[in-house]
């Protein structure tokens, strides 16, 4: 149960940090460059919610996974969001 809680938050922070400080037009970019996710799969819109959309690209990551890709964030962006 702590596994799922802490997979929930780091994809909550990720989610929100990206949300933060990329524009939709970027975000499909960022989640490929950045993250390392793979490309979109057809019907996937970082238009409709960009939080939305990169929680639901983190979904199967693991939390080593999930942490390198904070790590990124926090490199790229800071650690301190507007």
């Amino acid at each position: 149960m702590a596994n799922a809680v802490r997979k929930q938050k780091l994809r909550e922070a990720i989610a929100d940090a990206i949300a933060e400080n990329v524009k939709a037009y970027d975000l499909a970019a960022v989640c490929v460059d950045l993250l390392g996710l793979e490309p979109a799969a057809p019907g996937e819109d970082p238009f409709h919610s960009k939080r939305v959309y990169v929680r639901g690209r983190l979904l199967n990551k693991s939390i080593p996974e999930l942490e390198t890709m904070a790590h990124k964030i926090i490199e790229e962006y800071g650690d301190e969001y507007p």
